[in-house]
């Protein structure tokens, strides 16, 4: 390089005056170089050691630096946390925030739980691993099933009843208390019960009995008006006039089947017998109308009628169909049919001409379509003659099903001498 080069110059410029003379001589005819001057050479190499010092730094990278452990020195603990009295002021401290807390707690209706000022001493022991002899586990399995078994076997013996320890005191008191409760028994005295009589259990046999004492007098009072001069009938009454008993029908009341009807009487002196009658269609109910009863085997005379026992109406229905479909739809689509039937069948046109006294009449055959609806309307006119018929055939179905409860109105007193002969 030229710095070396420049560096060895000065050994040459001194070997002798004929070189220094030379030097002299070269300098005079190429004139003085910047780069021959010291300043510059020692700026060079400076600038090349700064160049380099900033190439290893930006390239180079830096070394982590480690952080320096550091340990601190053991405090003086001369016994584990907890386990010393508690300062007063530390007492004081956390008697304070325990009442502040349960106060909030109490505000709000929340809960606190308090902080412990000194902690139990309890400590655990250590077993002596020295002491400690290795137990066999069979061994020990063995022992554990022994013990199990001990306990089952005093578990099923039986027990005898547990002893009360006060029962005696029990007792005692038991006795008190029956003692002192009959002597205020005995010094109370009961009141009389106090009983009113509202009818006699009789009572309604005997106002039977005085109706019918009344119907005999009216007859014999009738009897003396008449002057026949015969003594008074005196009649046996069964069952008065005016008088209502439940029954219960024993058959089924149908419009669609006339028929007798039989029902039983549930109340009254002719309870457990039986009465005949029959029935009669009333718009939508059922008349029931009794004209022989039955007591003990023997047949009497009467008079009475059937009564609703929830409204007293003396028709009854417990089942209606109306019928709508056979009795009005039917016919009026038969009566539909053979009016359309006829309008087809005379569309033909018709021709009427009048001369003088002379009226012509022409009308248009029928052709295959008009005649075909003529004879339509003919079977329609048929079909309805028929259902017409069979429509005012057709009644409401009205039922009064066996099993419903009535009421028996007595029109005429049931008398003895009315038994059917």
């Amino acid at each position: 390089m030229t710095n070396n080069e420049n560096d060895q110059e000065p050994e040459d410029f001194e070997t002798g005056s004929e070189e220094n003379d030379s030097f002299d001589e070269f300098e005079g005819v190429k004139g003085a170089s910047p780069l021959n001057s010291p300043m510059v050479k020692v700026g060079i190499i400076v600038a090349g050691i700064a160049a380099i010092i900033a190439v290893i730094t930006l390239f180079g990278g830096e070394k982590e630096q480690q952080q320096a452990s550091r340990v601190k020195g053991a405090k003086e603990v001369s016994a584990p946390p907890g386990m010393e009295e508690v300062s007063p002021a530390m007492r004081e401290a956390i008697e304070q925030t325990n009442e502040e807390a349960a106060e909030e707690a109490a505000r709000t209706g929340g809960s606190a739980i308090p902080v412990p000022i000194n902690t139990p001493d309890v400590k655990m022991g250590l077993p002596d691993a020295a002491n400690q002899q290795q137990e066999d586990p069979l061994e020990r399995w063995r022992r554990i099933q022994e013990e199990r078994q001990k306990r089952e076997a005093l578990a099923q013996k039986p027990r005898g009843p547990e002893v009360d320890p006060n029962a005696d005191v029990i007792d005692e008191l038991a006795k008190a208390m029956a003692k002192q409760m009959e002597t205020i028994l005995e010094a109370q005295t009961p009141e009389a019960p106090q009983v009113y009589t509202v009818a006699d259990a009789d009572y309604l046999e005997e106002e039977r009995e005085r109706e019918a004492q009344k119907q005999q007098e009216k007859a014999a009072a009738a009897a003396a008006a008449a002057g026949t001069g015969q003594p008074p009938v005196v009649l046996d009454i069964i069952q008065p006039a005016g008088t209502i008993e439940y029954a219960q029908l024993i058959t089924e009341a149908n419009s669609d089947a006339p028929g007798p009807v039989l029902a039983q009487v549930m109340s009254g002196p002719l309870k457990g017998s039986r009465i005949l009658g029959s029935f009669e269609v009333k718009e939508r109910y059922l008349t029931l109308s009794f004209s022989t009863i039955v007591v003990d085997g023997v047949s009497y005379s009467a008079e009475a009628i059937a009564l609703d026992p929830s409204s007293a109406n003396p028709g009854i229905v417990t089942e209606i169909d109306q019928r709508y479909f056979s009795r009005i739809i039917l016919p009026a689509a038969a009566a539909f049919v053979e009016g359309m039937g006829e309008a087809i069948a005379e569309t033909g046109n018709t021709t009427v001409t009048v001369e003088g006294d002379t009226v012509a009449q022409e009308e248009e055959e029928l052709d295959t379509r008009e005649q075909i609806f003529k004879g339509v309307e003919e079977a329609a006119s048929k079909a309805s003659e028929i259902i017409d018929e069979e429509a005012g055939k057709v009644q409401r179905l009205i039922k009064v099903h066996a099993g419903t409860p009535v009421g028996i109105l007595f029109l005429q007193p049931v008398t003895k001498d009315a038994a059917a002969q």
